[in-house]
């Protein structure tokens, strides 16, 4: 059984408050002849953060398996 992974990154920061992070990652297996594939992005915006998560698998034809989204507010109160 052979398994090959696969990764791609790419990632924008406009300013130190701003950046946008996206990711791909990629599994073939030769045992179930199967492809699965991950995608996801991240917006950050300050203490906003927007962040959208796709898997899918290809045998024939590509499905979604799971797709998620996400907001996130984080704020630090200091004393």
């Amino acid at each position: 059984m052979q398994t090959q992974v696969s990764r791609l990154r790419l990632n924008f920061n406009f300013t130190p408050d701003l950046s946008w992070n996206n990711f791909v990652n990629g599994t073939q297996s030769d045992e179930f002849a199967s492809i699965r594939a991950g995608a996801g992005s991240r917006c950050r915006a300050g203490e906003l953060y927007l962040v959208y998560t796709n898997v899918s698998e290809s045998t024939d034809s590509l499905h979604s398996l799971s797709q998620q989204a996400a907001i996130k507010l984080a704020y630090t109160v200091r004393f």
